[in-house]
């Protein structure tokens, strides 16, 4: 019997992420539509994505074995819920018998570690893409169990050669390390909205200048340093609007009073819209495509979806320079970086942006052509099937 090369191989694949209710969904929507359309059967195990538009997923079928986490009120109820689901995912893979298993996003560590243990022991083979080398919540005992995690699986993939690093010098025993990058986010962008639409959607005026903030709170994303660079950015190019939109805070430790308190200290406050409320996706696009620059001044991240959400729809993007982003953002040519916590720096970056078109322009088609360059969602799909295969063996024995 003349067996496919390793590459042609069709592999059957259950993917677990137990947080695809919130925007991972867009990441997992990008790597799963790449593995389908290699050829490979794929099974997301996730709860039901609210936010990707219908369609979105193509040939993966879901399994929604996560259910009641997001919405149940009380810790030791959503332990019950997280547990009771964490049962369901195991129970459907070991009815499908996949060749891999891939886990990401641990949400609630213990019942995640427990879930992996399981799988181990069942000599399913387990990879795990950890996109956060230092968690931004949970206790110390939480963090133990996240750690762990890494140790049931034969494959870690990370997103930067940062993580890698950073993974590495902390890593408990010796497991194959593969960095695979962050893929844009096409497959799940079907129709964007031209700016003037999407100012109209807004409500503001043609020749309103906004700048966008988007994302989950928190104190590590950097909005106080955006919000001090206001006043510099105000004086070098007028009025413009900050737009600061996503999910308001609630596991991360974030103070809302005290930003809003800094924008009036600061006499920026007319200059600043909050939206801290979910947005769907029509809501997100929307935001992003209405926005002049995309501002990430965050003071730690490993990589960001937001950072390839807004290459994807082509917006010129300054972004600190700390974790992977230096790998991704090339400053001067497809986006601008500045040191992480320095306002005058912040608003030098931004007011050069604001103030030219065509600099605008050249660093947002820069960043559009990266995106689909070098973070296609086939290219990822490649490598992620060819770490598979590697962790498999050649011919697919563990």
């Amino acid at each position: 019997m003349l067996l496919k090369p390793p590459e042609q191989r069709t592999l059957e694949i259950c993917f677990v992420d137990p947080m695809g209710y919130t925007g991972a969904a867009y990441y997992d929507c990008s790597l799963l539509r790449g593995l389908s359309s290699l050829g490979h059967r794929v099974h997301w195990i996730t709860p039901r994505p609210t936010l990707l538009p219908q369609g979105s997923m193509g040939d993966v079928t879901l399994h929604e074995c996560y259910q009641g986490y997001p919405t149940t009120r009380g810790k030791l109820r959503k332990a019950v819920s997280y547990a009771t689901s964490t049962r369901r995912a195991l129970g459907t893979i070991r009815r499908l018998r996949p060749d891999i298993v891939h886990f990401e996003f641990p949400l609630l560590a213990a019942a995640d570690l427990a879930l992996t243990r399981s799988i181990s022991r069942a000599g399913i083979p387990l990879v795990t893409t950890i996109h956060d080398t230092e968690p931004f919540h949970g206790g110390k005992l939480d963090r133990a169990f996240r750690s762990r995690i890494s140790e049931t699986c034969r494959g870690v993939i990370v997103l930067s050669e940062f993580s890698r690093r950073r993974f590495l010098s902390t890593a408990p025993r010796r497991v194959p390390v593969q960095v695979i990058h962050h893929p844009n986010y096409s497959p799940a962008l079907p129709t964007v909205p031209s700016r003037a639409e999407a100012l109209e959607r807004l409500g503001l005026s043609p020749d309103t200048r906004i700048l966008l903030f988007f994302g989950g709170l928190r104190e590590e994303k950097g909005l106080g340093v955006l919000l001090r660079a206001l006043p510099g950015i105000r004086e070098a190019c007028g009025d413009v609007l900050l737009l600061v939109a996503g999910g308001p805070p609630r596991t991360f430790s974030f103070d809302v009073e005290r930003s809003r308190g800094l924008a009036r200290e600061l006499g920026v406050e007319r200059l600043v819209r909050w939206e801290l409320r979910s947005h769907d996706h029509e809501e997100m696009v929307t935001a992003f495509a209405a926005a002049r620059a995309v501002v990430l001044p965050y003071l730690r991240i490993d990589m960001s979806g937001v950072l390839l959400l807004a290459m994807t729809l082509g917006k010129p993007i300054v972004a600190s320079a700390v974790g992977g982003f230096p790998e991704v953002v090339e400053s001067g040519r497809n986006g601008l970086l500045v040191p992480p916590g320095d306002p005058p720096a912040l608003a030098s970056a931004v007011s050069r942006v604001l103030g030219s078109d065509e600099l605008g322009r050249r660093l947002g088609e820069a960043a559009r052509q990266s995106a689909l360059s070098s973070h296609s969602p086939g290219q990822i799909a490649r490598e992620t099937a060819g770490f598979y295969l590697r962790i498999l063996g050649d011919h697919g024995n563990p």
